[in-house]
């Protein structure tokens, strides 16, 4: 008897052959319960995991692998920096905290990741700049290299005003981004064990001519270990038109979070002050601004609906609407991609 043909299978079909076999294992602090995402715990928590066998993650980062794509209207980074609190909630004039070799700061996050700063404080226009640069170079150095950008096409799109104080504004950003060390630990998105590295997130050559503000031309050096970022955990996008008239700090960065999940979510207060890297010391307050933020979220079409999850306010629940909800997309897929053009 002649063999039976097997049917060709299809990019989708392989894709969802990719998922089965590479879904990342859930983190340990992290449950689902009918769908939606629970914590065991209010304080974010970090399992990190240390052996003679782990691989560094600088291994990852040294391979040049590219930044992925996405559509002009929209943001992306990687999950293990917006699942953080990298980017706080800190009102602009308040003194940012700044932390030395010695004594790095801890920097909260979710997953199997353990992530220590060097450097001055970062606040939600910092990774605004930052997701930028990184929208940039998705163009001009996918695989990390020079960006280069004309300041007022750049502050134009970030939606700030164009004067003076804000291109003194766009440097001293480059400067503290270009001056942060991260220095990350824990696992990848496979769950294999990665050792300490420390790496810079950018770097920065300041030769605009002074002549010619509005016209010259700024120049941004990517790494390729922040590019690697992309793949040593997953990524999110953002909708940026969407996120550009947010005007609260603290709706601004849960709708970096959330964007990073699909389906029905469920957070503590406790741990959503902590992630944010909130300042203010009164709960019954921070419960108030939660509130505000999460209906600023819904009227812009970002959130489709959010409650309180029980009577003493603990704990929120809420779920992305269709505009709002980005695909988080993994290593594995994008190598099936790369591979299959």
């Amino acid at each position: 008897m002649p063999a039976a043909q097997t049917a060709p299978t299809s990019l989708g079909n392989r894709l969802e052959q990719i998922r089965a076999r590479s879904k990342p294992a859930q983190p340990a602090e992290d449950r689902c319960i009918n769908g939606s995402l629970a914590f065991e715990d209010e304080e974010p928590q970090v399992h990190l995991v240390r052996s003679n066998s782990a691989r560094s993650v600088g291994e990852y980062l040294k391979v040049k692998r590219p930044i992925p794509m996405w559509h002009e209207n929209e943001r992306a980074g990687p999950n293990v920096l917006m699942r953080s609190s990298l980017f706080t909630i800190a009102p602009l004039n308040m003194k940012r905290w700044v932390a030395t070799a010695s004594k790095p700061r801890d920097i909260a996050c979710l997953g199997d990741y353990q992530i220590q700063m060097v450097g001055e404080e970062l606040r939600q226009d910092d990774g605004d700049v930052f997701f930028g640069v990184l929208h940039l170079a998705r163009v001009q150095a996918n695989r990390g290299g020079t960006v280069q950008f004309v300041a007022s096409e750049f502050i134009r799109d970030l939606g700030w005003n164009r004067d003076g104080h804000t291109y003194k504004r766009l440097h001293e950003i480059f400067r503290r981004l270009a001056s942060t060390l991260l220095i990350v630990s824990g696992k990848n998105v496979t769950g294999e064990e990665i050792r300490e590295t420390g790496f810079t997130m950018l770097e920065y050559d300041y030769a605009r001519d002074e002549s010619n503000r509005d016209g010259g031309k700024w120049q941004i050096r990517i790494p390729s270990s922040t590019v690697n970022l992309f793949w040593v955990s997953h990524y999110s996008r953002l909708h940026w038109d969407l996120r550009r008239n947010l005007r609260s700090l603290l709706a601004r960065y849960l709708h970096l979070l959330y964007a990073t999940y699909r389906g029905p979510l469920s957070f503590g207060v406790v741990q959503l002050h902590t992630l944010s890297g909130s300042s203010q010391k009164r709960m019954s307050t921070f419960r108030q601004a939660l509130a505000a933020a999460h209906d600023e979220l819904t009227s812009a079409g970002i959130l489709a609906r959010w409650d309180w999850q029980d009577k003493k306010r603990t704990r929120i629940s809420a779920e992305m609407s269709a505009i709002g909800e980005q695909h988080v997309v993994a290593q594995q897929q994008l190598e099936l991609l790369e591979s299959a053009l």
